[in-house]
């Protein structure tokens, strides 16, 4: 499966269940093996400090809580990229492409850091890219890569803005990653994470003849309708936002077909009580955000009742109803 980017707008619902005893979460490692290794340093991106609590109370919101702030409103819809500096930090790095080392490069035995200078736009992808310095022969490996990473939104008084930074791309022959991007990715919870099929209940809730049936579902919209569904249950989400960790979920495992992005997500976190439905660009116009509400809401006496598996059934045959009716 191929990688879609996700829109940022989704679903979140906390439920008000009881969960049971639950099995063990799996948890696979990360491959480490290469002749040639990539080192990726991910340089001064930004986030503004002070806007990224969630609101107290609220754990079901879906964007940042703004901190009283010096600057005035005009400044927040200001039009012009961030740049790093002063009060802003670096901003997250969710989802991330490794350059391939080129072969000329190898064989002439070139290494170096590629330097480019980028805008993040407001939904976190890469706007713009331009080469700034470093060995020729790698810079073109280095922008490709670039091009696919994926940051978490900056808000700046609630405001999503561009942010102007430069990304640094380290080539060395020999040896493994060490870079810190790298090795902070690969300790976030979601890269524990390996897709086992259309279902993938890591968190044990999902009996086998639901199992079975959820596959079928999914199998028939693939098969018939180019439409990929997973659907995940985890344990815990460890602290992470449900809405990062469904959106680097999908990302890292490429729900959906390349060229159409007509994949969904779903995620469900018992012992959290959160679920998300993470719905591709494809999808967009035929499952809105007030429909896959609407879906998600009458699954939700089952779940508080710790019928998982029979409210994800529900859910995923809702979604095939819809999807049938209005694609061809």
């Amino acid at each position: 499966m191929k990688a879609i980017p996700l829109k940022t707008s989704w679903l979140t619902r906390l439920l008000l269940i009881c969960p049971p005893q639950l099995a063990r979460v799996q948890k696979v490692g990360t491959p480490l093996a290469s002749a040639f290794a990539l080192v990726i340093l991910m340089a001064t991106a930004a986030l503004a400090q002070g806007q990224t609590s969630s609101p107290q109370g609220t754990p079901t919101s879906q964007s940042s809580a703004p901190e009283p702030s010096s600057h005035s409103s005009a400044d927040a819809e200001t039009t012009h990229p961030v740049r790093v500096g002063g009060n802003v930090a670096q901003t997250s790095l969710m989802y991330q492409v490794a350059p391939v080392y080129p072969a000329v490069a190898k064989s002439a035995h070139v290494s170096g850091t590629v330097l480019l200078h980028c805008i993040i736009g407001t939904d976190g992808t890469v706007q713009d890219l331009q080469y700034v310095s470093g060995p020729p022969l790698l810079m073109k490996s280095a922008m490709d890569a670039v091009r696919q990473w994926r940051y978490k939104p900056t808000l700046i008084n609630g405001k999503a803005v561009q942010v102007d930074t430069t990304v640094s791309v380290v080539f060395t022959q020999g040896g493994l990653p060490t870079s810190d991007a790298s090795q902070e990715l690969e300790k976030k919870p979601v890269y524990r994470y390996k897709p086992t099929g259309y279902v993938n209940d890591f968190a044990g809730v999902i009996d086998s003849e639901d199992k079975s049936r959820l596959d079928l579902i999914c199998k028939d919209l693939d098969q018939k309708k180019e439409i990929q569904i997973a659907i995940v249950t985890i344990e815990s989400l460890e602290g992470e936002p449900i809405k990062d960790f469904a959106t680097q979920l999908a990302n890292l495992w490429g729900v959906g077909h390349k060229g159409t992005n007509r994949g969904l997500l779903i995620l469900l976190s018992v012992m959290d009580r959160q679920y998300r439905i993470a719905v591709g660009l494809g999808l967009e116009s035929v499952l809105p955000d007030e429909e896959a509400d609407r879906l998600g809401r009458e699954m939700v006496p089952m779940l508080k009742t710790g019928d998982y598996g029979e409210a994800l059934l529900q859910l995923a045959k809702r979604i095939q109803l819809e999807i049938a009716q209005k694609v061809e």
